[in-house]
């Protein structure tokens, strides 16, 4: 949270972060106006927001959650009328991941696609089915490192192993 907070208050925005780990979060203060500490599927912790946002952002969020379909739910009620959202998940269709399952592996590790921490895993198919049910999909990019633009652009469920989404209400 903090590095994305970082950016965004450079760019004279204005941030409030919901946090789970308490040290994380006490990191984060250092640049956002206020950081809620809790879990982000408790009712609880949404109560502590006042007012709406222009933006908001779920970077490598909703495949931690045990229901982010509700998240998103709630989420569009705190979003402003001509407020948008930014939704980032990894994509389980990722070449790498697809070559491990032919050879019978679905290894998970500390961080990326298979960062032992994701309850969900997402296409782009399963990304988009579970967004459009709450929003419209304004636009989708796909994300790599050292891929080129070109084969990405042709590729994009093949190779990216991000998809990061633009949703309105």
């Amino acid at each position: 949270m903090g590095e994305t907070s970082l950016v965004l208050k450079k760019n004279g925005c204005e941030v409030i972060g919901i946090e789970i780990n308490e040290s994380t979060a006490e990191r984060a203060k250092s640049v956002c106006k206020e950081v809620i500490v809790g879990d982000i599927e408790k009712e609880t912790v949404w109560n502590k927001i006042n007012g709406g946002f222009d933006v908001i952002i779920f970077a490598d969020v909703l495949e931690h959650l045990k229901n982010p379909e509700e998240i998103l739910k709630i989420a569009k009620k705190y979003l402003k009328k001509d407020g948008f959202i930014i939704i980032s998940l990894p994509n389980i269709a990722n070449w790498r991941i697809r070559i491990s399952l032919l050879f019978g592996r679905f290894d998970y590790k500390p961080t990326g696609i298979l960062d032992e921490s994701h309850l969900r895993f997402y296409t782009l198919k399963s990304a988009r089915d579970l967004i459009e049910r709450n929003f419209k999909i304004a636009r989708c990019l796909s994300a790599a490192t050292r891929v080129p633009k070109v084969l990405l652009f042709v590729f994009p469920t093949l190779l990216a192993t991000q998809w990061i989404l633009k949703c309105e209400k």
